[in-house]
């Protein structure tokens, strides 16, 4: 996956400005698969990923690269959804067997002559967009100096 937004730091009266990527929100859903009907619309399975949430990246795609070396395995085809609020929402459907493993060759190909059993893992990702600036160094110490704490840079 290449990202075309890239870390860009901007020096201005000694602050700088980066991107910054924060995980919002990580789930699945997961539903029976077919090959020749849609899929179950039950849900058999719901999981939120919460140990990923705050986690903040220098890229978008960086921030992917985590969801799906953590929780998928695999490199799904994302689609963005919405962004608002300055939150990007994708999704992404990966076939998946018994244990949430993604299915390849074999796996599939028995599914569709009707030998095994699969499934579509529908994941839903929230990443905030946003840009951080650091204070300037003259604020700093001004703060510093104001609380009488003692600094040498």
């Amino acid at each position: 996956m290449s990202s075309k937004l890239k870390i860009k730091l901007h020096e201005d009266a000694g602050s700088y400005t980066h991107n910054v990527f924060k995980i919002f929100s990580v789930s699945v859903d997961v539903h029976q698969a077919y090959p020749d009907k849609d899929e179950s619309p039950k849900v058999l399975n719901g999981r939120n990923f919460n140990e990923l949430v705050d986690e903040q990246y220098d890229s978008l795609s960086q921030a992917l690269n985590a969801v799906d070396s953590t929780h998928i395995f695999a490199r799904p085809d994302w689609k963005a959804t919405e962004y608002r609020f300055g939150i990007l929402r994708l999704e992404a459907v990966v076939l998946v067997g018994k244990r949430n493993e993604p299915a390849y060759g074999d796996d599939v190909e028995a599914w569709k002559r009707g030998e095994k059993t699969l499934w579509n893992a529908h994941y839903k990702v929230g990443i905030r967009c946003e840009q951080s600036t650091t204070l300037p160094d003259a604020e700093l110490t001004s703060e510093l100096d104001d609380m009488a704490i003692e600094h040498s840079f």
